[in-house]
């Protein structure tokens, strides 16, 4: 369960949260506009023919050459590379769209030919009595399920694993065109449908490459289990938890991969506009880049700040020095460097008898004097009958009660008392010093 207030914090910091159905198709998806000019969406809306024909070369020339390489290095299939490579040639010459697709659609058909033997589900031994033989194997990219016209309701896992791929770097497209400002809905390659993001779908042809060997890969480097797919009563094969979380995972790659071409879309339509309109690049930050270079040629990496060298000093006291010792040198001590660079040990200290000063004779003075005596204390008045008095006779400020000579315990008694403080009666009292 997500809250408001984790959504308020991904979109303050630009995270987008996408909700996914259990079969790929998002429920929900939340990203930034990022670039907001009516005049780059009117420029989409109103482009010529030409100009869909020039995004449309480029966007499956991308994906051609991709296929190209995927045969040769995968697919082990010089000869689907050559009709390819052929192909790709040919696109350089197509007077409309729909030659374009006629031509991409060839190339894909002799793309997917290699596929059938050398692309295959590996299961895990236990189940392999429990699953139908055509889930080990590829045999086409449509599906028996809608007709064999199109490549919805995989009926393989194989197709399966492209098919949820597919939607999720789709979703990757889509955030791109938001974010730089295009309508996901008009695009040049697709025809414009209801309820489809056609642009979105034309740059998805850029990245297919990318899915298709991540796909390739996956299904050699693994085993899968029985439940990492299900299938559905109308025969359409499903991938399961964790293995869809595990696709997904993928996503960032996906978003990398399209970023420049969803740039190269806006930026060349940002040209055919009659009102200047900015070219940003948000996706793959390349002005950022080129207007922060570093020192060695190379840009510098966004979004993080190149790490600065700071000297600290040591808050460890300094060691002392040990003292010269004459067995320094002695068998089983490290040498104290070559011979020539060895100081001469110093001298032994002899201590020197130290002089004993000899007293001043003082001059002789008038004799000394006797010490005078004190002057007798004045007598004070004679105690009251209402001032409490000590043994002696005295009054005691700490002692409110009477007592006489003769009815108060001596000090030497075993049965007097402990000495009264003051300052445990609450006066104040003098420091003496004495804790």
């Amino acid at each position: 369960m997500i809250s408001l207030d984790a959504l308020r914090w991904c979109h303050n910091v630009g995270i987008a949260v996408i909700v996914l159905d259990h079969d790929g198709t998002p429920l929900l998806t939340s990203a930034d506009p990022g670039v907001d000019d009516a005049r780059l969406r009117r420029t989409q809306a109103t482009a010529p023919p030409d100009v869909a024909l020039t995004i449309t070369r480029h966007l499956l020339t991308v994906k051609m050459a991709g296929h190209a390489r995927l045969a040769t290095r995968l697919l082990d299939a010089p000869d689907i590379t050559a009709t390819i490579t052929n192909l790709t040639a040919a696109l350089a010459d197509a007077d409309t769209t729909h030659d374009a697709r006629q031509i991409e659609a060839a190339a894909a058909a002799a793309y997917f030919d290699a596929w059938h033997d050398t692309v295959a589900v590996n299961f895990a031994h236990r189940d392999l009595d429990k699953i139908p033989d055509h889930w080990t194997r590829f045999d086409s990219r449509r599906s028996p399920l809608v007709g064999g016209y199109s490549a919805r309701r995989a009926a393989t896992p194989i197709n399966a694993l492209l098919n949820y791929s597919y939607t999720l770097g789709e979703i990757e497209c889509r955030l791109a065109c938001l974010t730089l400002g295009l309508d996901p809905g008009l695009g040049f390659l697709h025809a414009d449908t209801k309820a489809r993001d056609s642009l979105a779908l034309d740059l998805l042809e850029t990245i297919r490459p990318d899915i298709e060997a991540f796909v390739i890969d996956l299904t050699r480097s693994r085993v899968f289990p029985r439940h990492a797919f299900t299938e559905r009563p109308d025969g359409t094969v499903r991938v399961l938890a964790p293995l869809t979380h595990q696709l997904a995972e993928m996503m960032p790659t996906w978003a990398g991969a399209v970023a420049a071409h969803a740039e190269w879309v806006a930026h060349h339509l940002a040209d055919l506009s009659d009102h200047p309109i900015t070219k940003p690049t948000p996706l793959t930050s390349t002005a950022r880049r080129t207007a922060n270079p570093t020192t060695d040629g190379r840009p510098a990496e966004v979004g993080r700040r190149a790490p600065q060298r700071r000297r600290y000093r040591s808050l460890a006291p300094a060691k002392a020095a040990a003292p010269y010792s004459p067995n320094d040198n002695a068998a089983g001590a490290p040498p104290a460097g070559p011979p020539s660079a060895a100081k001469p040990p110093p001298p032994p200290h002899e201590p020197q008898p130290h002089p004993t000063p000899t007293p001043k004779p003082r001059p002789p003075g008038p004799p000394a004097s006797p010490p005078a005596k004190p002057p007798p204390k004045p007598a004070g008045p004679a105690p009251s009958a209402s001032t409490p008095t000590t043994g002696t006779g005295r009054s005691c400020p700490a002692c409110k009660r009477s007592a006489s000579p003769t009815s108060e315990p001596q000090a030497d008694s075993p049965t007097a008392p402990p000495p009264l403080s003051a300052a445990a009666n609450g006066y104040p009292t003098h420091d003496t010093g004495q804790r």
